[in-house]
């Protein structure tokens, strides 16, 4: 059963290298067609989604996960090729650490979470999201911070006075859970 994870990790791992790649050769950012309705990250989701029998949207996740490891913490990267993470403790690290802009705290939050990690993944899902966290904090307080500012911004609504007969409007934000 060890095996098996592992060796399931260590394919995730050079799945997602392989789309860092293909995101690195088809995605140009300092292209005037980066703000489209429909862009060249649309066009690389569409091959990853095709390859993997995924959503676009599932695919544009996987996208953003594979970026994060290669551009920014290559220490839990290597973790996971070497099969010492599952792909739920790199979601989630990848997930929390989002909103660290600065490269200097990229590259100590790294080790750190490197140095942690291996123990996380028996942790429920409100424990690992605490412990990734709790690091985020003593790195970088505004990241964690704005991650709470944009939980608190969630908001839905029904319906609006313009609305036509025979249609309701719905628009908001809520939390992906």
């Amino acid at each position: 059963i060890e095996e098996g994870a592992r060796a399931e990790a260590v394919a995730g791992a050079r799945r997602l290298a392989a789309i860092a790649e293909l995101k690195r050769r088809r995605v140009a950012d300092d292209d005037e067609r980066a703000r489209w309705a429909c862009d060249w990250w649309d066009c690389a989701a569409a091959e990853v989604a095709a390859a993997m029998n995924i959503s676009s949207r599932k695919a544009s996740g996987q996208m953003r996960i594979a970026v994060a490891l290669r551009d920014h913490l290559p220490a839990v990267a290597a973790l996971f090729g070497r099969g010492e993470l599952s792909a739920r403790v790199v979601g989630a690290i990848t997930w929390r650490t989002q909103f660290i802009t600065e490269a200097p705290v990229w590259a100590l939050i790294d080790a750190e979470i490197a140095k942690r990690a291996g123990k996380w993944g028996p942790l429920a899902e409100d424990k690992l999201t605490s412990a990734v966290d709790g690091l985020v904090l003593e790195f970088d307080a505004a990241a964690v911070m704005v991650s709470r500012a944009v939980a608190r911004s969630r908001d839905f609504v029904v319906g609006d006075l313009e609305d036509e007969a025979g249609t309701t409007s719905v628009w908001g934000r809520l939390n992906s859970a």
